[in-house]
């Protein structure tokens, strides 16, 4: 039993030998489209499968015909130009959240004058004093640390490389302690988890 990756990218099976056989010599499949034997977990193409090389010989070649391989690339690439963008976004704004936050503890130790502050109440003058004299620097190193994991991973999201890589950068955006700019993170990480699960995408990863 196989399942298949048809040209629209949507997952078709189980179904069996002699029906992917005749799906190959009635021409909605290829030697490019994807196939996974039933328990693999690798999908590869149906021309790596030799169950199917006298089908493959026989078959039907139509001139001019996309692989089919290329264009669930090309569709999984669609679904994740958002989620890139996103976490380009959530990695750029935490780093930048970072250098602001170092500013204000500059800002503090050099004795600026928060009572001057409408927005601020004693108390809360308070305990910005607090936070900029007694950082929690380990927490903030690893949600620095974090957001430039996240703008390393969306770039191998974007190339549609090492799966389980931009999976862990899924995870980072979306926990509060591991990145500075954690609501952004959460709506981007989900989205980006959520696309990268759809099997079509995950086989179009190298």
């Amino acid at each position: 039993m196989f399942k298949i990756i048809g040209g629209n990218g949507v997952e078709y099976g189980p179904v069996t030998t002699d029906q992917v056989r005749q799906w190959i010599a009635d021409g909605r499949a290829n030697g490019q489209t994807l196939a996974r034997a039933e328990g693999a977990s690798e999908w590869k193409p149906i021309s790596a499968f030799p169950e199917f090389a006298d089908t493959m010989a026989a078959a039907p070649k139509p001139f001019g015909a996309p692989a089919t391989d290329e264009t669930a690339r090309l569709r999984a690439a669609g679904l994740l130009l958002g989620p890139f963008i996103g976490l380009i976004v959530t990695g750029i704004a935490g780093i930048l959240a970072a250098a602001a936050y170092w500013r204000f503890i500059q800002m503090v130790r050099a004795g600026y004058d928060f009572s001057k502050s409408a927005f601020l109440t004693p108390e809360q003058i308070a305990q910005v004093k607090e936070m900029a004299l007694n950082p929690p620097w380990v927490m903030l190193g690893l949600m620095l640390a974090g957001s430039i994991f996240i703008l390393i991973g969306a770039f191998q999201l974007r190339r549609m490389k090492y799966y389980s890589l931009c999976i862990v950068t899924c995870v980072i955006a979306i926990l509060p302690v591991a990145n500075f700019c954690c609501w952004l993170g959460i709506f981007t990480g989900t989205w980006a988890l959520v696309v990268l699960c759809q099997a079509n995408v995950r086989a179009c990863f190298k």
